[in-house]
């Protein structure tokens, strides 16, 4: 289990929660005094706290830190109102106290001022039922809400524990109802008070409306946003929702923000059974008492790359709108194994060459960027990246040639991890460059995506580069059975890892700077973990990254292969798209159609192959001599282009497109690179960090992007509309 620390910040823990086993965060001073109930008493330890310490920033009084053995931190999904001190008294043994130092800690409220606030004690936790239910006081609830956001003083709140059948006993300001407690009028589950309260926070006079519990209305609310496997997987063991209302609820937020409100336009066909299936998945969950896999009632969604059964697969284009699927790709198959709920299928660009989201399949309609609707989400599994950054699904699977994952990670704040190719089977996609391909996760977590992949890796005998997958396997990786095995922010701290200067763009471009300045930025607070970044340089890299690549020589021939394999669609690619397009954007599909049939047809192709060889050895050797852990480089060179820039021809130069993505050196050397959200820029548009190994290494990757992401903090929830 993973430990906060309060590294750089002063915590205190008082009454008899300080002396709990098993915290997950570390006090800077522990005052086991259970008596701590006088308003003095509180005074004298708060002056003497700040003789000693010069400030306190959390304070926890009470039995608060107490956890049962299947719950997970609950968070709050908003921004409240930010405060130098948090402070939460707990008198019952409930997890309210927990949520306030997760809340606490979350990226969005770094920037911490203003005045302590106590948090009273809201609610009772009956051990002996496991019951996912809190109860609590109306009264204790509107006291609290009312003093939330405009405290100008130290002050506090408390009130007892309160249960069925104990009696609400005043210790402070407003005077409370001594009536006993009705718990049928008055169970609130914790993350339905702390909705009660953060809407108090926005709107002062909504504190005295009234609270509606969850038995009296009979209806199951269920928040998505910001929703985690781990999380999820806790508060469907304790019954907080059910895997088939956990979809629903992710099924009726696309409906009301991709297919209604902002039209996202990040899906295409959803599946008719999918709610049957969780359905099914619940039922499994009460027979047994445990999790069907480790993916058990997470609703995923699938780049339309893939293949679905009984879904339709576009691959982008128009000619594609009846292609049913008469059978899962392989690592479809292996996550509804896992018990994934496969949502539907997400946009993509068409055929999987273009770095804008528009397809055929979708009129040329762009994909809008959850942060900035007006921006696009890159490509080419952008539906992938808006859906996963809008809270469509809990997280999605892409395919990454180019950079296909890692440039929608990058616009739209996601973790995002390009496989070795062979480490994950590509049967049932339609492919690119089949050398190159690679599909992945993304997800708004590194430990997110680290818990996909050990579903999606693995040699499948229709896929012959997955002998990489068996000869990882043979290597003993992932290590520990699991690539969420080792996450630890120990790792980024001791480590040397190169950046290559080269692929940061010139500081007189504003766009180019706004990425610098967050790279930068991330790169600084890394440093002052203990991260060693060396500055390197690799000689020839334009020439190896150009001369490198192989689409126009391979793609027509990789993708007509495909092709063969679907008699009912067109047979050949360039009988499907014209030479030249008036869209700009499909420049480059354009010209991959119409190119060499056979690859050996054109007399670059072994030069090529040869170059591309030789820039992977001399990467290899690059960060074995240099003792690095990994290379370092913003995605791309520019933050998320408008999607008017695809119309006004933007980076087309000298009849040329020229996208200023990063993401090649990994492609054509075929090696692991993740993405990791760096920031946002002064416009609020994301930034991500790409982290890049040497084969095989995708767990060491994935460990060393959990440690940015942790001491970096850079994932935030997306805006209004889309966080509605």
């Amino acid at each position: 289990m993973a430990t906060w620390d309060v590294k750089g910040k002063v915590a205190l823990v008082t009454g008899a929660g300080s002396a709990s086993p098993g915290r997950k965060w570390r006090a800077s001073a522990i005052f086991q005094q259970t008596d701590l109930c006088d308003w003095s008493q509180i005074n004298a330890l708060w002056e003497a706290a700040l003789k000693t310490f010069g400030r306190v920033d959390l304070l926890v009084n009470g039995a608060g830190l107490y956890e049962p053995p299947f719950s997970d931190f609950l968070e709050p999904t908003r921004r409240v109102g930010i405060y130098k001190t948090f402070a939460v008294n707990t008198i019952a043994p409930i997890r309210l106290s927990q949520i306030a130092i997760e809340y606490w800690l979350r990226p969005e409220n770094k920037g911490i001022e203003g005045n302590i606030l106590w948090v009273a004690s809201m609610a009772g936790y009956i051990h002996g039922l496991l019951t996912p239910f809190y109860y609590s006081s109306k009264a204790a609830v509107v006291s609290m809400c009312k003093s939330l956001g405009s405290l100008k003083r130290i002050a506090g709140i408390r009130n007892s524990a309160v249960c069925p059948g104990v009696v609400d006993t005043p210790i402070f300001h407003p005077p409370y109802s001594r009536e006993r407690v009705q718990s049928d009028d008055l169970m609130l589950t914790v993350q339905e008070l702390v909705d009660v309260a953060i809407k108090a926070i926005r709107d002062p006079q909504s504190a005295t409306s009234t609270l509606t519990s969850r038995r009296a209305s009979n209806t199951i609310m269920v928040d998505v946003r910001e929703l985690t496997i781990p999380q999820a997987h806790a508060r469907i063991k304790a019954g907080l929702f059910t895997a088939k209302e956990l979809t629903s609820a992710f099924l009726e937020r696309i409906k009301k923000l991709d297919k209604g409100g902002p039209n996202i336009n990040s899906t295409l066909a959803m599946s008719t059974t999918v709610l049957a299936e969780a359905e099914a998945l619940d039922r499994y969950f009460e027979q047994n008492g445990k999790l069907k896999g480790k993916l058990h009632g997470i609703p995923i969604l699938v780049k339309d790359q893939a293949d679905v059964k009984g879904l339709v697969s576009t691959y982008g284009s128009a000619v594609a709108k009846d292609n049913v699927a008469d059978q899962d790709a392989t690592i479809i198959t292996k996550l509804k194994e896992a018990g994934a709920l496969i949502l539907g299928k997400t946009t993509m660009a068409e055929w999987a060459t273009a770095w804008f989201s528009a397809n055929g399949a979708t009129n040329y309609t762009f994909t809008k960027n959850p942060y900035n609707l007006s921006h696009d989400v890159g490509a080419s599994s952008g539906g992938s990246g808006a859906a996963v950054a809008a809270n469509f699904a809990i997280c999605a699977v892409g395919e990454d040639t180019g950079g296909s994952i890692r440039v929608p990670s990058s616009f739209c704040n996601l973790v995002g991890i390009r496989t070795t190719p062979g480490l994950v089977s590509r049967h049932g996609f339609c492919p690119l460059i089949k050398s190159q391909d690679a599909p992945g996760p993304m997800a708004k977590t590194v430990t997110d995506c680290a818990l996909l992949l050990d579903c999606m890796a693995g040699f499948d005998p229709n896929d012959d580069y997955t002998v990489y997958a068996a000869r990882s396997a043979s290597l003993g990786l992932p290590k520990g059975g699991s690539y969420a095995a080792n996450l630890d922010t120990e790792i980024i701290e001791s480590a040397r890892i190169g950046v290559v200067r080269q692929l940061f763009g010139e500081d007189t471009d504003p766009h180019s700077n706004a990425v610098n300045t967050v790279m930068e930025s991330s790169m600084g607070k890394l440093k002052e973990a203990g991260t060693t970044f060396i500055d390197i340089h690799i000689d020839n890299l334009e020439n190896y990254l150009d001369f490198g690549q192989i689409y126009l020589q391979t793609s027509r021939h990789d993708i007509n292969t495909f092709l063969a394999t679907k008699p009912h669609l067109p047979q050949d690619i360039a009988s499907i798209l014209p030479e030249k397009s008036e869209k700009s954007f499909l420049q480059m599909i354009c010209s991959v159609a119409h190119g060499p049939e056979n690859p050996l047809n054109d007399p670059t192709y072994a030069e090529r192959l040869l170059q591309r060889d030789e820039f992977r050895r001399k990467i290899n050797v690059l960060i074995t001599t240099k003792n690095l852990d990994a290379l370092v480089f913003p995605d791309v060179q520019v933050p998320p282009p408008r999607i008017s820039d695809a119309a006004e021809e933007r980076f087309i130069v000298d009849g040329v497109e020229d996208f200023p993505t990063n993401t090649f050196l990994a492609s054509i050397a075929r090696l692991p690179a993740i993405s990791v959200p760096a920031g946002l820029t002064k416009d609020g548009l994301p930034v991500g960090i790409e982290l890049v190994g040497l084969e095989y290494q995708e767990q060491h990757l994935l460990e060393l992007a959990y440690g940015v992401e942790s001491l970096v903090q850079a994932r935030t929830c997306p805006p209004e509309p889309v966080d509605a």
